[in-house]
Order: C-alpha cells, then sequence, then structure tokens
C-alpha cells in the first residue's frame, strides 16, 4: 500500500510540473539563419577563462633517493674494496701436532652485496693429495657501527665460525683480529694481509695459543 501510494503522488508531481510548463508563454522562434546574441556580462563580472587545476603526479611516480631515515653504507665499506673480485692463493699451512706441513692452493670470490652494506666472499681450498681436507667457507665482511670498525663474519665446513674486527688500511697492512669457534672451543684469531700491488698481496693467519700468536698459515695471493 505504501509503495503504490508513493508511486500515485510520483506521478501527480511530474503532472503539475507539465501543466505549469505548457502555461508559461513561449518565446519567438529564432528567425532561420539569425544568431542569437551573447548576453552582456555583468559590469565588474571578471570574464577571463578558469585557470587549468595543476595536473597531478601519475599514480605510482617512483620516489628520487632513498627514503629519509634509511641507513646508508658507511664510507669505510670503500677499504673492502682490495677484497673484491677473483683471487688464486698458494703457500703452505704449517705442521701441526700429527700433522706436518702441506701445500694450499686458495680461490676467492668476493663481491659487493645487499645493497652495498657487505661484501660476501666464497673461500675454497683445491682438494689435492696432501690436502684431503680442504677448508670451504663464506665470509661476509660489513661495518659495525657499535665499535666504528670493519666486521668479518666467517663460516665454514668444519662448523667454525669467527668475528674479527679491523680499523681498515695502514698503510698497505690490513689486519683483522677476534676468536674462531668450533667444536665447543675458541682461540683468538688474526688475519694479516700485506698490499703489494693492486693485483697481489700476502696473508698471513694465525691463531693465538697459550697467549702467543702463532702463524698457521702463509699464502701469497694473485688476481
Amino acid at each position: 500500500m505504501t509503495n503504490r501510494l508513493a508511486v500515485s503522488l510520483t506521478c501527480l508531481t511530474l503532472l503539475s510540473a507539465q501543466a505549469a510548463l505548457a502555461a508559461e508563454p513561449q518565446a519567438p522562434a529564432a528567425k532561420p539563419g539569425a544568431t542569437p546574441a551573447a548576453p552582456a556580462a555583468k559590469p565588474g563580472a571578471n570574464t577571463a577563462a578558469p585557470a587549468a587545476p595543476t595536473a597531478a603526479p601519475p599514480a605510482g611516480a617512483a620516489q628520487q633517493g632513498p627514503p629519509p631515515g634509511l641507513p646508508q653504507p658507511s664510507p669505510l665499506l670503500a677499504q673492502l674494496k682490495d677484497f673484491e673480485g677473483k683471487w688464486k692463493c698458494s703457500g703452505t699451512r704449517v705442521p701441526m701436532p700429527g700433522v706436518p706441513a702441506y701445500p694450499i692452493e686458495t680461490t676467492w670470490t668476493g663481491k659487493k652485496d645487499l645493497s652495498g652494506f657487505w661484501v660476501s666472499i666464497r673461500l675454497e681450498e683445491k682438494k689435492t693429495a696432501k690436502n684431503q681436507f680442504p677448508v670451504v667457507g663464506d665470509y661476509a665482511l660489513g661495518f659495525d657501527p657499535g665499535s666504528g670498525q670493519l666486521l668479518a663474519l666467517w663460516h665454514d665446513n668444519f662448523g667454525g665460525r669467527s668475528e674479527q674486527l679491523s680499523t681498515g688500511w695502514q698503510g698497505d697492512t690490513f689486519t683483522w683480529v677476534g676468536e674462531y669457534n668450533m667444536g665447543g672451543m675458541k682461540s683468538g684469531a688474526r688475519g694479516v694481509f700485506h698490499r703489494k700491488s693492486a693485483k697481489e698481496m700476502s696473508h698471513t693467519g694465525e691463531a693465538n695459543i697459550g697467549g702467543q700468536w702463532v702463524v698457521m698459515v702463509e699464502e701469497t695471493c694473485k688476481r
């Protein structure tokens, strides 16, 4: 019932409006070919066309540069450039109790990684008749904001790991110092690099045994 009444009222309203329009006097029709004159502008009216709205930037437009507040790689990381690229090393692992000295051949490949915050290095010793258990491991070289020094994180195929720090190149000498952990035991670890040229450097790996630094590895590396 309510819907029917609403429809009836709507129809009545439309009919009344049509009747009112029919009763209004009609303007005389324009002569054929005559152009109607434009209405005169009111005094003081601004006749200038409205300015076009400023175009909005396209949706999804890329922001230039990193968002503010994001951390940036430390300038000290530039000192790790000498560890990038492919290096081939040859040298000797010194004798240990029950193990005589034997020659080693090592290859490492380093590259910038993770937005420039790290240099990733894969190190592999070559398996030979005298080196039946070659070392294979990964380095992640970066920067430690807490100490303000360069950082080296290592893990290898013997379950070992190490963390070392460095102040960077001092002349042509670069020294990493920290600890090596394996099998529940740990010892001091130190790696010293001497730069001979842009494509050659020597490396000495040392362990702290009984408070004394003992050379474990000596090798020359070239790229």
